[in-house]
């Protein structure tokens, strides 16, 4: 990373210490889905639907941070912390009855559990803007790329081995869902508590406080005009809204391919997700947060498209569990630089002390595309087959790569 002032260095030692709390948390929720299909017998359907009914609700972003704005940003994080960890923790009480097959097969409450991790990522919706307010109030743009990249590498790095571990439980007795997903409630809880010390730049916490004014509907209206006034930044949405489009299509059926196509065990699919995904991420995170300070973070999102491009259009040809792992890994270099662009990105647009209102902006769009993205690959899954939903999914991916390559141009 480049040099950091006092305040981010005191920002720094505080905020990757969150990361681990984060990223442990994070290695275990990114199974709910594959968990849902082989541990609690949950139909095909349920994957898309898991994604649109924990994104959706992303679309009342703006709100969120409108309300945020009222509370000093230490009670906004224990706030967040509460509301994400409870749900989490009521997936203690899921019933689940093992299969007469092992290997962590089983049938349960596939309702009380869609429920309860549901309501978490609501509310996880609504705590991305307070985050993105945080970092550009005790960050300076030059450094940005750099700390979000190397945060993500901790995060991922703590993932790694929850989600193994998690894995190997789970394989064993699918029983353990209702241990290691309220425990993944109290690392996430831990998170915001660590969040909530820290203290933001005094000018910082000034500016969000000012332009956070008017009601929920200002808040909506805001946004509009965000969109509206600002072409560079509409024009960065289009963008992400075509990858978004072809990203959350695919997403569910990733997960249907490898449990019903592969038939890709815990031990197999953690290798896959948990461990080749992120250590890909954690090598190529350090590049790419290099490359946003230099060349800007719109450069960096089509380069990163391309990448994405490229995993959903091999995905059809994979046959094993090694070929999983390995075409896993690409998608890890790639959602490397999109973790860091999807944060970082609407603030290279946003004017001193605004960037929580683009960053609700944008996160509100991601609510509007998973309502529509998860139904349009299942329905494609249903009427032209897996291998055409990944080839058609790829196709929109690459339209969003050539409207942000355009956008870069004039920037």
């Amino acid at each position: 990373m480049r040099r950091l002032d006092r305040v981010e260095r005191y920002t720094w030692r505080r905020h990757w210490r969150a990361q681990v709390a984060s990223g442990l948390g994070e290695g275990v929720l990114g199974l709910a889905s594959f968990v849902a299909l082989r541990s609690l017998g949950a139909p095909t359907w349920i994957a898309p639907l898991i994604v649109v009914l924990a994104q959706s609700p992303w679309m009342f972003s703006p709100m969120w941070e409108h309300a945020v704005a009222r509370f000093e940003p230490h009670r906004a994080f224990r706030w967040f912390g509460a509301a994400f960890a409870l749900p989490l923790v009521a997936i203690a009480f899921v019933s689940v009855t093992p299969g007469a097959r092992g290997d962590g097969h089983g049938v349960g409450d596939v309702g009380l559990f869609l429920a309860c991790y549901v309501v978490a990522q609501a509310v996880h919706g609504g705590d991305i803007a307070q985050r993105s307010a945080l970092i550009r109030a005790n960050y300076r743009e030059r450094v940005r790329g750099s700390v979000f990249g190397a945060l993500a590498v901790i995060a991922r790095g703590a993932s790694i081995a929850s989600a193994k571990a998690a894995g190997v439980v789970l394989e064993a007795d699918p029983r353990w869902l209702r241990v290691v997903f309220p425990v993944a409630g109290a690392l996430s809880f831990g998170e915001q508590m660590l969040l909530s010390r820290i203290r933001w730049r005094r000018d910082g916490l000034r500016r969000a406080a000012q332009t956070a004014g008017g009601g929920f509907r200002e808040a909506w209206k805001r946004s509009v005009r965000l969109l509206r006034d600002d072409r560079d930044f509409r024009t960065y949405e289009i963008a992400w809204s075509l990858y978004g489009m072809g990203f959350l299509a695919s997403t569910p059926m990733i997960v249907v391919f490898g449990e019903r196509d592969l038939g890709a065990s815990y031990a197999t699919w953690t290798w896959a997700q948990g461990v080749s995904m992120p250590l890909a991420q954690i090598a190529a995170t350090a590049p790419f947060g290099w490359l946003v300070d230099r060349v800007g973070a719109v450069r960096t999102t089509a380069f990163a498209y391309v990448l994405v491009t490229l995993f959903l259009a091999s995905v059809p040809f994979v046959h094993t569990g090694p070929a999983l792992v390995a075409c896993f890994a690409l998608w890890g270099v790639a959602m490397a630089g999109v973790n860091i662009v999807w944060n970082v990105g609407p603030l290279a647009f946003a004017p001193e002390g605004r960037g929580r209102h683009y960053a609700a902006a944008h996160v509100a769009l991601v609510g509007l595309r998973s309502l529509l993205g998860p139904p349009l690959g299942y329905l494609l899954f249903q009427t032209v087959g897996m291998r055409a939903t990944f080839a058609l999914c790829a196709a929109l991916v690459a339209c969003g790569t050539v409207t942000a390559f355009r956008l870069s141009r004039r920037r």
